[in-house]
């Protein structure tokens, strides 16, 4: 009996230097929220020695959009990276995009997310499509592909009117029949923001005999190819669908913002303001000024500093894999991924971190 005794307090005294020896190493990050785990600071830095992986196990969630859209593949393509880098899960979700993934981030929901910089300016600041600040996102890297204004019209109604400028329909007072895409996209805060920069409305539109319709893209095609609708403000990237299929079915030409005053108001929310862009990809011989706007990721500010630098470090470090997933990632440039004006806000103190060791930082 004292001999059995004497094993069973071998074993247990064996097992409970192995549990100090542990110490509880990695259980912290065992499915919890980013913001619960407290790593530390040189974790995120290496991880390398050994093959250890001190954030094995951490889970995050990623809020995109839906599953055919660029953002959800390269994102996708991110997450495998650090699963197989780091041990680190990441629930790809097709959340809402670049506005509705704001307030996801925010709230906790998301950890990091899809957005845009003027997307993200306008939603810490409560501004624009906010009614109230969003203040606890931040930046975590961009630009993952840059977008213009685009002011399509169709050439008859151009020629008709000797169309130069949105200024002009204030001016002559043009019954413009304007179509663009449902309440709640981008292209439709993007349209609203872009009349007001001239002085112009809805409302007003109306007022000269003209027309607002809010739709789908399929309608926005059809009515644009038989004039039901003659001009269309939209926001698109290269090789943007619907204009490309519009551009096949539709004599269309495109209107450029030139004028400093609605730049300068542009740029006041965010926008590149002296961005161009060359339209000869659909069928356009013609490069224009339109101010811009990129692609970014944003974070929740109660993600843990090392975590953010992780995230950071993996995006800027894989260029070339993002870019295989998804052929828009090619704009992504490491070199400027921390710049204030891409980002639309301040990094996640994590992020800046990173970017101000490899020097992609410029304040």
């Amino acid at each position: 009996m004292k001999k059995r005794f004497g094993v069973l307090m071998a074993v247990l005294l064996a097992l409970s230097v192995v549990l100090a020896a542990c110490g509880g190493s990695g259980s912290s990050f065992g499915g919890g929220a980013a913001g619960s785990s407290s790593p530390s600071p040189s974790a995120a830095q290496g991880g390398q020695g050994g093959g250890e992986k001190p954030f094995q196990g951490l889970r995050l969630k990623a809020a995109t959009h839906d599953q055919k859209t660029a953002s959800y593949v390269f994102t996708t393509a991110l997450a495998e990276i650090m699963r197989e880098q780091d041990g680190v899960i990441i629930d790809v979700l097709p959340y809402a995009g670049g506005i509705g993934n704001i307030p996801l981030v925010n709230n906790g929901e998301a950890d990091f997310g899809i957005s845009f910089n003027i997307a993200a300016k306008w939603g810490k600041e409560g501004i624009v499509a906010f009614e109230e600040p969003h203040e606890n996102i931040a930046a975590l890297g961009a630009p993952m592909g840059y977008y213009n204004i685009g002011i399509i019209v169709r050439k008859d109604f151009k020629e008709k009117h000797d169309l130069k400028s949105l200024a002009d329909i204030k001016e002559k007072k043009i019954p413009v029949k304007l179509i663009t895409n449902n309440p709640g996209a981008l292209a439709e805060v993007v349209t609203r923001v872009t009349l007001d920069a001239y002085g112009l409305s809805y409302d007003e539109i109306k007022s000269y005999g003209g027309s607002v319709e809010l739709t789908t893209s399929d309608v926005i095609i059809s009515q644009m190819q038989d004039g039901a609708a003659n001009m269309f403000i939209t926001t698109y990237s290269a090789a943007h669908a619907t204009i490309t299929e519009l551009a096949l079915l539709a004599d269309i030409d495109f209107i450029p913002i030139t004028e400093p005053e609605v730049k300068d108001k542009l740029a006041e929310l965010g926008f590149i303001r002296d961005s161009r862009y060359n339209a000869a990809e659909y069928g356009v011989n013609q490069e224009f000024e339109s101010p811009g706007f990129n692609v970014n990721y944003i974070i929740s500010l109660n993600v843990d500093e090392d975590v953010a630098y992780l995230l950071a470090k993996r995006l800027s470090e894989n260029k070339e894999a993002l870019a295989n997933a998804h052929a828009i990632m090619h704009e992504f440039d490491p070199a400027i991924a921390g710049y204030s004006d891409i980002n639309g806000i301040p990094l996640h103190p994590g992020a800046r971190r990173y970017y101000e060791e490899v020097g992609a930082v410029d304040n």
